[in-house]
């Protein structure tokens, strides 16, 4: 299938295929297909100009906001790839479009009008580019993490990476800050139509926002030696662990091989700190946490999520047209 691509013109149609097998290929554990398949959506992405903020050939507003929602699914997949410590296809300084307007694809229309969001209906976009901005400093750690590694006896300016943690440090707190109350996990959270797209995505922003910050303490404490990072590092977890167990186990498991490489993510991260064994028989709640995290990944690994009806998993908003076939 990548041969008969590499004979076709690149076109969106075929970038949303190529990023849907590579989504499969994870599942599926493919050896060395995910790798075929990233490098694939990397060619197309560049091949049709995505990230710049007008592609070439773009005719209205809606196509507009097609290429660049594709553009970022593209780079959430290559950022959340890249955590694993595989290399990075799509970088920043190559350029980015701007983040897709939030609104909801219904109210964008193809003659350039851009109808009004109804101010009591968040837009599930809202959680798209809090996701966006998530992997943005995720990228950021990792091309400096990267930067440390591959050139050791570089004198990096120390104060001043770490200033940039910290003010990364405000600036994540600030992006979870201002999600609407929809996407924030409370007890309250049902398992219902009108809530289930809500819970997915916030379970979604929880996980990526715990591996982020622990990024940053990572970061932290490559430019600090000197610095105990663990009890930072059981603490954020054991609060994102108490956040996700408000959010039914079912919209965890929604998110796919997503989720469950980043709670393997978290679980290995946790692991890293008992390399000292002093500290996990002095601190019990680390053993605590660790066990937490482990038994959620063996629950979201075996549950399978399918849908009861084949229907969109955004839920039915009041207002949007009806579509009929006929």
């Amino acid at each position: 299938m990548i041969q008969i691509r590499h004979q076709m013109k690149p076109s969106l149609v075929i970038l949303a295929s190529t990023i849907f097998d590579w989504v499969t290929s994870q599942s599926a554990s493919a050896e060395n297909l995910p790798e075929n398949l990233i490098n694939d959506v990397r060619r197309l992405v560049y091949s049709l100009k995505l990230n710049q903020a007008s592609p070439p050939g773009v005719k209205d507003l809606l196509e507009v906001e097609m290429c660049r929602k594709l553009y970022w699914v593209a780079y959430d997949c290559d950022k959340t790839n890249a955590m694993y410590l595989n290399p990075v296809a799509i970088q920043d300084w190559d350029g980015t479009p701007p983040l897709p307007l939030e609104v909801d694809d219904d109210f964008i229309t193809r003659d350039d009008v851009l109808l009004i969001q109804p101010g009591q209906q968040h837009s599930y976009m809202i959680g798209f580019n809090c996701i966006i901005r998530l992997f943005q400093i995720l990228s950021q750690c990792i091309l400096r993490q990267r930067l440390l590694n591959s050139a050791p006896s570089f004198e990096f300016n120390v104060w001043a990476h770490g200033e940039w943690v910290q003010e990364t440090m405000y600036e994540l707190r600030q992006i979870l800050a201002d999600l609407p109350p929809q996407l924030h996990p409370e007890p309250e959270f049902q398992e219902d139509p009108s809530t289930s797209f809500n819970g997915t995505q916030a379970a979604n922003i929880c996980i990526t926002a715990l591996c982020v910050e622990m990024a940053l303490l990572d970061l932290k404490a490559r430019f600090s030696p000197d610095m105990d990072i663990r009890q930072d590092r059981q603490l954020i977890a054991h609060r994102v662990f108490e956040q996700l167990q408000s959010i039914p186990i079912e919209c965890l498991a929604r998110n796919g091989e997503s989720m469950r490489g980043k709670v393997a993510h978290v679980v290995l991260s946790l692991l890293d700190a008992y390399r000292d064994t002093s500290i996990a028989q002095e601190d019990p709640k680390m053993g605590e946490s660790l066990w937490n995290w482990w038994n959620m990944y063996s629950r979201v690994l075996c549950l399978q999520v399918i849908p009861d009806h084949p229907a969109s998993a955004v839920p039915t908003r009041p207002g949007t047209p009806v579509r009929r076939r006929f």
